[in-house]
């Protein structure tokens, strides 16, 4: 991972023209705008960030037409944030998948457009039927016994490309798995920023107050580990400032269009793990980037703590020598800490525990929240199996 990167069209892309330079996002409109924050303020305020851990998608769910502010992913989990949806897709005529990204993929992204827009930019299994077994793959029909004429229609508008790249998918085609292998690579590079996110604002470095010294709004180097801790998050403030001047500036690199590509690559993720398609292993530099950053924030926060202590036992070791020697007596030394220092502590260390969950299930949100909820089952089946083979014994 480099530092601020983007990542760019494949190969494919650019021979067939449909590479990055031919996405336009447009001017964002007033509401986004706004959110987007001052120079003075780095560009960002409170609350409004963008891909953060934990937001719901603000598009209309497929199971949800009537609202228009729902969640659209299971457990409220989605790296969507949703003033950006919104907007995304207000000046996004052509969707909210961007088609360019993966070329080879493109007739699927182009059909499933409508469909994307309804179901909160998910793949979502259950909107189609047997989507996981091969034998039935000739057989696969869109589900029509539930949602009104639209989400129909675009149940019917994807079903044949569907059917079509899943069973190219389940034959392993080598151009498919390679697009493939780009999207995941894409999703996780941005779960291990959003998670790293999302761990900051667990212990109040979004952003660092004061500013870190020889941290320039220019410095945007957030990978770079070595250094400290809020010198990190303070570079991870700048970048994500600078995504979001882009954007309202309507420069290519900026947030819509990053987070378009982000969206069309969890998009295929969950297509692909959906219909049982031969997955790619995660890019094993982003999982060491993750748990280094993991370690040095738990490093970092137990510093905290054990100062945040130290000047704890001082103070009321200052207040304790004072009334000892006024009383006429000898000053108590090796006191137990206050009740105070000692709830301190123990704060500490619950956030040491919020922000390492923070870190990884984040990267998970982004990653696409389906895969660890199959995961998760497939575990819940393995042990429900296990103390089904077991009851016996036990009984008797």
């Amino acid at each position: 991972m480099g530092a601020g990167r983007s990542v760019e069209a494949s190969p494919a892309a650019e021979e067939s023209g449909t590479g990055a330079s031919e996405q336009t996002d447009g001017t964002p409109s007033g509401g986004e705008a706004a959110a987007l924050g001052t120079p003075e303020d780095g560009g960002l305020k409170g609350g409004n960030t963008l891909n953060s851990v934990g937001s719901t998608c603000g598009a209309t769910c497929e199971d949800s037409p009537d609202s228009t502010n729902a969640s659209c992913c299971e457990d409220d989990w989605c790296f969507i944030e949703s003033s950006v949806v919104e907007e995304s897709q207000g000046r996004c005529a052509d969707g909210p998948l961007d088609e360019g990204a993966f070329p080879r993929f493109a007739p699927f992204l182009a059909a499933s457009q409508a469909y994307a827009s309804l179901s909160g930019c998910r793949f979502k299994s259950d909107s189609f039927c047997c989507l996981s077994e091969p034998a039935l793959l000739n057989a696969l029909e869109p589900k029509e016994a539930s949602g009104n004429p639209e989400q129909q229609a675009a149940r019917r508008a994807a079903e044949p490309a569907v059917r079509a790249f899943a069973e190219r998918l389940r034959k392993s085609e080598a151009p498919l798995l390679e697009e493939l292998t780009r999207a995941l690579d894409m999703v996780m590079f941005e779960s291990v920023r959003n998670a790293m996110i999302a761990a900051f604002r667990e212990v109040d470095l979004w952003p660092p107050s004061p500013r870190p010294d020889g941290v320039g709004p220019e410095d945007f180097d957030y990978e770079d580990l070595t250094a400290a801790i809020p010198v990190i998050a303070q570079r991870t403030w700048n970048e994500e400032a600078k995504r979001r001047q882009d954007a309202a500036e309507g420069g290519g690199g900026g947030a819509g269009h990053l987070f378009k590509r982000a969206v069309t690559a969890s998009f295929l993720v969950d297509f692909a793990h959906e219909v049982g398609a031969p997955m790619p292993p995660a890019p094993e530099s982003h999982l060491v980037v993750l748990r280094e950053f993991s370690v040095c924030m738990d490093a970092w926060i137990r510093v905290q703590s054990e100062e945040a202590w130290a000047t704890a036992q001082s103070t009321e070791g200052d207040a304790g020598d004072s009334d000892d020697f006024r009383a006429g007596e000898d000053p108590v030394i090796g006191a137990e800490p206050s009740t105070e220092a000692s709830q301190w502590s123990h704060g500490l260390g619950d956030v040491a525990w919020t922000v390492a969950s923070a870190v990884f299930i984040g990267a998970a949100a982004t990653a696409g929240i389906t895969l660890v909820r199959h995961a998760a089952k497939d575990r819940d089946a393995e042990d429900m199996k296990s103390c089904k083979d077991h009851q016996p014994s036990l009984q008797g």
